[in-house]
């Protein structure tokens, strides 16, 4: 792992640099280790712990993750229509707002 390490560190920096197990669940081995972002890490502590994870064609992330992704500058929008409001993640997601800015 010290090889994928020192890759990471050139590509993410050290400070940004975490050991990430795959499966949360799972054992600190390695097969299920993996260096990672604290944001990453953060992704996937999300997902295993009950967030609104939302599946789009085979992929699924968090709803604030896939917000970022779509080019949604107000997350808070999405977060609004999806528990205020109780719109579907991919309404709350897919509709346009004032600040959407498409990649």
């Amino acid at each position: 792992m010290e090889d994928s390490f020192n890759k990471h560190i050139q590509k993410h920096g050290a400070k940004n640099t975490t050991i990430d197990r795959i499966d949360s669940s799972g054992n600190y081995s390695k097969e299920n280790c993996r260096w990672a972002t604290y944001k990453v890490q953060n992704d996937n502590r999300k997902i295993i712990s009950n967030a609104v994870a939302v599946d789009i064609n085979g992929v699924k992330k968090p709803l604030g993750t896939w917000a970022i992704e779509l080019g949604i500058v107000n997350q808070a929008t999405v977060y609004s229509r999806y528990y205020r409001l109780g719109w579907s993640a991919e309404k709350s997601l897919l509709t346009p707002s004032r600040n959407y800015v498409r990649k």
